[in-house]
């Protein structure tokens, strides 16, 4: 940013074509280098937004504008350009549908708010998914009727002057970076939702990074193709996304109030405490109102065409506030009817594409559900095209300013395409290059994008995690339990620690893993207010009680493994009687599924039967050692054939077909059962599992567990 350099000419933010350069003389015009007091900035803008006839340059050099000769319907917006200091470089080629259109398009409030409300259940149920969109719908048309979010020429008017280039220059690159991540948001949010379509109809895929960033590259070049190809065509393919997302909002509104299948209370809405991200409900709530002023993100996307719009001064406000408007108009009744439908909150909390799953509750019916998915993908793709516009004309705009390196040359506007080619094309180049963050850590690429659109969550800090610890005791305590001595190697799981108080409900019934008041390994406080670290320490201090030996015939990495997942299998298995006379049903595949295979086997079940939507995962589980399997979603007699077959049955997932809404449950075992199972898993006693060449490998025809050794 020279000083010295001829300020800016151009601007994609401001109504009235003003913005800010960074330059010691302030805020110049171009012809005549004289700067521009406070009071012709009042001037110029009052003159643009309320329309007067003449806009005067009150530095008394005599430079006059008279406009009331001016032709060409253009001219007076040309003129206001100029008196600011800017040269016309493109042309107004959007018309006030085309601004609303792009808008709009950007925000798509009801589409956009299906991808992130999720984490407002978790906030403050279906109370915090309504009313949290109601007053976020307020906070945000405040700021809309301001008029602005933190555009750097603001803060360059604003800010006192001996810090006016440094707030304006970081403000800028904020603002630039905001919208290049969250175009970002908006290009993942395509592709995880595309392999959230196939994972619907295929229970069995699992999609790789790499595929994932494949989609989305696909997406960068399917959206962004149109734009460099044929940019004329960009006023008319906004409004086009307009149509698209408005008449998208009545098809499934009206599918969602003709095909539902239930109809909550009011009651269901309007009920507090169904939070569960374990803040406090003034704390949930607040952040609840933070996630969904995701529906209204991009509302000042008009303001970005400034240039390129007939009197922006009027129109910008009308496209920004009719956005407001018709966002509320269409996130609202959708969401209030959608909660109204719902039959299973924890499925849609549970499910990698919570939007289907709710689709899927109201109509029962999969092909119904890709229908309203589709058209929602579809509004997700159309808006990236407004996204793209919006990131280019602000790269361009701050390059015009010298806020971006090589600042001339992203400046430049393509004579024959008549757009911001190269600023364009900047932004498209780090959108496919911060995509590749994806494949080396979706925790990366998720926490970044996240922050850009207010997507909180709860962490207790400092924090370090893990609850699979396996280590050797180095201190103890004058009160420590008997049984384990300094060296000895003990495990941890996901509890650090039980009340074991007389007036407690379960810790005396040998329920500890029910404490009410249990603390978590990690990230939780104990009753004295310090805060639990884990097992990515060097270091981790436990109760005594929440410690067990581990046997010497099971290996380090395979008792971590059973003191979180094994655990919880275990204990519905031993506390429910499983052994030789039981038949036995596992319900799901998983991390927690497999185990459970194991651990009956090991005890003896008679018959194990497996439980999955698809077929894909038959031979894992016949390795496993279960002895039939079932595909749900692919078997229609399977209920008929099995019913009274089973003696108990272990469900490790809760989705539509097998809910688990409002059953108590715990994520580990209890102390004497853990202990248990660590033997049983060590080979000490006589059962173990036969169960042929088992999952991960091993001998042939050697038990798992009876080998000494639990391979999982």
């Amino acid at each position: 940013m020279d000083s010295g350099r001829t300020p800016s000419r151009t601007s994609a933010h401001d109504p009235g074509g003003s913005e800010a350069t960074f330059n010691d003389a302030g805020i110049t015009t171009h012809d005549e280098g004289v700067p521009l007091l406070e009071d012709s900035m009042t001037s110029q803008l009052r003159s643009s937004v309320f329309g007067e006839k003449s806009i005067a340059d009150k530095s008394g050099d005599g430079s006059e504008l008279a406009l009331e000769s001016l032709g060409d319907p253009h001219d007076l917006d040309n003129a206001n350009l100029r008196a600011q200091g800017h040269e016309v470089a493109l042309q107004r080629s959007f018309s006030p549908l085309a601004a609303l259109g792009l808008g709009f398009s950007i925000t798509a409030s009801w589409a956009g708010y299906l991808s992130n409300f999720g984490q407002n259940l978790v906030y403050g149920g279906p109370q915090n998914v309504v009313f949290g969109l109601l007053v976020a719908t307020v906070v945000q048309w405040i700021i809309t009727l301001g008029l602005s979010e933190g555009q750097y020429h603001f803060t360059y008017i604003l800010a006192p002057t001996k810090h006016k280039r440094f707030a304006a220059f970081t403000v800028g690159w904020m603002t630039l970076l905001g919208w290049w991540v969250i175009t970002c948001s908006g290009l993942s949010l395509c592709a995880v939702s595309v392999a959230g379509m196939v994972n619907f109809w295929h229970d069995g895929f699992e999609v790789a990074r790499w595929q994932v960033y494949l989609i989305y590259l696909a997406s960068v070049f399917l959206t962004a193709a149109p734009l460099f190809l044929s940019p004329t065509i960009v006023p008319r393919f906004v409004q086009m996304a307009l149509y698209l997302s408005v008449t998208g909002f009545f098809v499934i509104f009206c599918m969602v109030l003709g095909l539902k299948k239930r109809t909550q209370p009011g009651s269901f809405i309007t009920r507090s405490g169904e939070g569960t991200s374990g803040w406090s409900h003034s704390t949930a709530w607040v952040l609840g109102v933070g996630n969904a002023l995701y529906a209204y993100g991009g509302t000042d996307g008009a303001i970005h065409i400034a240039e390129e719009i007939p009197r922006p001064g009027n129109n910008i406000p009308l496209a920004m506030n009719l956005t407001m408007a018709i966002g509320f108009s269409t996130a609202f009744p959708l969401f209030l009817a959608l909660m109204f439908s719902v039959t299973d909150l924890d499925a849609v909390l549970n499910s990698s594409l919570p939007s289907m799953e709710v689709f899927y509750q109201v109509t029962q019916s999969r092909g119904l559900a890709t229908f309203m998915m589709t058209w929602v993908l579809l509004t997700y793709y159309t808006a990236i095209m407004g996204q793209w516009v919006t990131a280019g004309r602000m790269t361009w705009a701050f390059a015009r300013d010298r806020g971006v390196p090589f600042s001339e040359f992203f400046s430049h506007v393509s004579v024959s395409q008549k757009f911001p080619v190269r600023a364009t094309a900047l932004s498209v180049c780090f959108c496919c290059l911060y995509g590749l963050l994806y494949l080396a850590s979706t925790t990366a690429f998720n926490s970044i994008v996240t922050g850009a659109v207010l997507y909180l969550g709860r962490t207790t800090c400092p924090c370090c995690v893990g609850h699979q610890i396996v280590g050797y005791a180095v201190r103890l305590g004058s009160a420590a339990r008997e049984g384990i001595k300094v060296g000895d190697r003990v495990g941890v799981g996901p509890q650090g620690y039980t009340c074991r108080q007389a007036d407690c409900e379960c810790c005396p019934a040998g329920m500890e893993n029910y404490c009410p008041r249990r603390v978590g390994t990690y990230g939780d406080r104990y009753p004295n207010g310090s805060i639990s670290y884990s097992g990515f320490a060097d270091y981790c201090r436990h109760n005594s009680y929440s410690a067990f030996s581990i046997p010497e015939g099971l290996a380090s990495e395979d008792a971590a493994v059973m003191l979180c997942a094994g655990s919880t299998v275990y204990e519905p298995l031993k506390e429910n009687g499983a052994g030789p006379d039981t038949r036995v049903g596992i319900v799901g595949l998983g991390g927690l599924g497999h185990l459970g295979f194991l651990f009956a086997k090991a005890m003896g079940c008679r018959r194990v039967v497996a439980f999955s939507r698809s077929m894909k995962k038959k031979d894992d589980a016949m390795k496993l050692g279960a002895d039939e399997y079932v595909a749900t979603a692919e078997q229609e007699d399977w209920a008929d054939r099995y019913a009274s077959t089973l003696d108990l049955i272990v469900c490790t997932v809760s989705g539509t077909g097998m809910p688990l809404q409002g059953i108590a449950f715990s994520d580990s075992a209890s102390p004497g059962n853990i202990r248990e199972m660590l033997g049983l898993a060590a080979g000490e006693g006589d059962q173990g599992v036969d169960s042929g060449e088992a999952y991960g490998g091993g001998e042939s025809g050697r038990g798992r567990y009876g080998n000494g050794r639990g391979e999982v």
